[in-house]
């Protein structure tokens, strides 16, 4: 026998009249929460004290919910019943989500500066062993194409750690 709140038909697509048989709950649940979510309910049957359970739910529609479900068995004159609760955390989730996202972020804009700052000490060096070495040749017209070539692709290197330091800066 299921009795679901409302609010748990809700969460999960059932009208608030429908009957609700044993298989319902299980087809509800996201494919791969299945044996998982199946082991937890045997478990909690035989009287096993277990902590909350974090799964996804299907609705007809399509839509996906996560849950955090506690339960525990009880027994009232000689029957045993399980007696549950689920939350949609689905909010939370995503909440979660998006924070993990941003401190992914944070780390690649700290990563970025990093290089960036790196990169910028070596063209630095590079650029200063240029202009000594164009003080010693002088303006000798075989070194010039050779030197001007160096110049050009220190300039380039110079302007390719602009986008990663903007990058850098960008991220909370």
């Amino acid at each position: 026998e299921r009795d679901l709140s409302d609010e748990r038909r809700a969460i999960l697509g059932i009208p608030p009249d429908a009957d609700v048989p044993p298989e319902v709950l299980m087809e509800r649940a996201h494919p791969d929460d299945r044996a998982r979510v199946a082991s937890w309910a045997q478990r909690i049957a035989q009287g096993q004290s277990l902590p909350p359970l974090l799964s996804r739910a299907v609705r007809p529609d399509g839509a996906v919910r996560q849950l955090e479900s506690r339960a525990r068995r009880v027994e009232i004159d000689g029957r045993a019943y399980l007696v549950g609760v689920s939350i949609d955390v689905s909010a939370r989730a995503a909440l979660e989500d998006r924070l993990r996202h941003a401190e992914k972020m944070d780390a690649i804009g700290a990563l970025a500066a990093g290089v960036a700052h790196d990169f910028n000490n070596y063209v630095t060096v590079i650029s200063v062993h240029l202009e000594m070495l164009r003080r010693h040749v002088g303006r000798d017209p075989a070194a010039e194409p050779l030197l001007a070539g160096a110049e050009h692709a220190v300039e380039q290197c110079s302007q390719l750690t602009r986008p990663l330091v903007a990058f850098a800066r960008k991220q909370p």
